[in-house]
């Protein structure tokens, strides 16, 4: 039999094997270097919430907006509830300080901070936070605006 010329069955799944490790390769080194600035804020967070929190923080731009420091953590209490608000204030303060301790706030203009608690089959509850690092680098004091209920927004 002639042989066609074209490429081997071999050399095919050998060049997708190659191309499945340098994408894999890439993007861990990718996702490596740019969760690195935050590895020691999120070893001081699971530090002060404990190892189970589970916590995101990411940093960066979104599309022409403000550089921002964002963290997202889990916790067990309801931190849109009136009567959890001193441990929300507390959690907010911790992680305002964290932050400060162990990343360089000078490359951010505002730092975000979702509190949010996952309610087993419901709607997580969630409390944003935001407010600008000259703020918390002038040690101007946390205050936690009470969100608008639609019961207000209506009159």
């Amino acid at each position: 039999e002639e042989e066609t010329g074209g490429i081997s069955g071999r050399w095919v799944i050998l060049g997708i094997l190659v191309l499945a490790v340098a994408a894999t390769a890439f993007e861990w080194n990718y996702m490596r270097m740019h969760r690195a600035p935050f590895i020691p804020l999120r070893e001081a967070i699971a530090e002060s919430f404990g190892r189970t929190s589970k916590v995101k923080i990411d940093g960066g731009r979104n599309k022409r907006g403000p550089m921002t420091l964002r963290i997202v953590i889990d916790v067990p209490f309801d931190p849109t509830a009136a009567t959890e608000k001193p441990q929300t204030l507390d959690a907010l303060q911790r992680l305002e300080k964290l932050a400060q301790d162990n990343v360089e706030l000078k490359d951010y203009e505002f730092i975000q901070i979702y509190l949010v608690q996952v309610v087993p089959e419901g709607t997580p509850k969630r409390l944003e936070h935001r407010r600008p690092i000259t703020d918390l680098t002038a040690g101007k004091p946390l205050d936690l605006v009470e969100p608008e209920s639609p019961s207000d927004s209506q009159r």
